[in-house]
């Protein structure tokens, strides 16, 4: 599970990193290791996400965009599982 944090400041939208300074990475490399670290915050206005891939040969299929070069974002709005891990004995 990866938290998101308040934004520092504004975060545009442009793929430029340049916002993302003071947003402290997530590293899931223990998860998987092939897997960059990613910063998520968050606003009034929104969910940001950077993830910064050391892909240089992106491979895109809309068709089946799991087969290929791909991120998946689950959110759970409500943090139910979280809350029932911590009221594990």
């Amino acid at each position: 599970m990866v938290m998101g944090f308040a934004a520092p400041g504004p975060i545009t939208v442009d793929g430029k990193t340049d916002d993302w300074a003071k947003v402290q990475p997530t590293d899931w490399s223990e998860q998987r290791g092939d897997i960059p670290p990613v910063r998520l915050c968050w606003s009034p206005a929104g969910l940001y996400g950077l993830v910064e891939s050391p892909d240089r040969n992106v491979q895109v299929d809309d068709e089946e965009a799991w087969r290929n070069d791909s991120l998946q974002i689950f959110v759970e709005a409500d943090a139910a599982r979280r809350d029932a891990q911590l009221r594990k004995p």
